[in-house]
């Protein structure tokens, strides 16, 4: 596990919660967040982009991606989803065209939940559907941890894409993505196991564990700490 090493200047008394709650609080703080990614697909239109909360990125041929804000009947209906996976377990059922599969993943958006059980069920699910000529969508809150890391994991069972790779493109065609670490430590393990290698490795610094595609955003929160000591810390 490689440790990040930062300047003198950079060696600051950071307020861990600062990052940490980026990391681990995402579905949480969903308007916040969606917002600051706004891109230019237009509701449920072309495009691969979907980062703001009411649209929908387009992973790949088969797969959709979103948050549960996005999920309309007229537009589940054009985008031909024909069958829709929830990794939102703490909402409601959400209305469906007829003839819409609707598939739960019981899964909580914290470090310490079982993310790597639902990995290949997910993404042989995703081909399965692909391979009849349908189009799966799966969203949880805010579209940002849970369903983003099932995603990642069909990108990397299927389409052979090694993690890395795989997080690129999918941050390109929704800019928000971000799971959480614990999500990643389980998705580093299951690219080591299907591809053979691992091409995402976890970065320490004090208490705060992170995987290294991450770390330019965790430098740019150090140098925020430095430049607005006061309005970065506690209140």
């Amino acid at each position: 596990m490689k440790v990040i090493q930062e300047t003198p200047e950079e060696r600051l008394d950071i307020q861990e919660e600062i990052f940490m709650g980026k990391e681990y609080r995402t579905d949480s703080v969903e308007s916040r967040i969606e917002d600051e990614f706004l891109s230019s697909e237009a509701a449920g239109g072309g495009g691969g982009g979907g980062g703001g909360a009411g649209q929908v990125a387009r992973v790949c041929e088969g797969l959709l991606l979103c948050a549960a804000a996005a999920l309309r009947v007229e537009r589940v209906r054009a985008l031909g989803v024909t069958r829709v996976l929830s990794a939102a377990p703490e909402l409601p059922d959400t209305p469906l065209p007829p003839g819409v599969a609707l598939e739960r993943v019981a899964l909580r958006d914290c470090p310490d939940a079982d993310l790597a059980r639902h990995l290949d069920p997910v993404a042989d699910a995703v081909l399965q559907e692909r391979e009849r000529g349908g189009t799966t969508l799966i969203h949880c809150v805010a579209g940002v941890s849970r369903s983003a890391a099932l995603c990642l994991a069909f990108l990397v069972k299927h389409l052979r894409m090694p993690l890395r790779q795989a997080f690129a493109h999918l941050r390109a065609r929704r800019p928000c993505v971000r799971p959480n670490a614990g999500f990643f430590r389980q998705l580093i393990d299951f690219e080591r196991r299907t591809l053979g290698a691992a091409s995402v490795a976890m970065l320490t610094h004090k208490a705060l564990c992170i995987p290294d595609v991450y770390e330019p955003e965790y430098r740019a929160t150090l140098c925020l700490q430095r430049q607005f000591p006061r309005s970065l810390g506690r209140h």
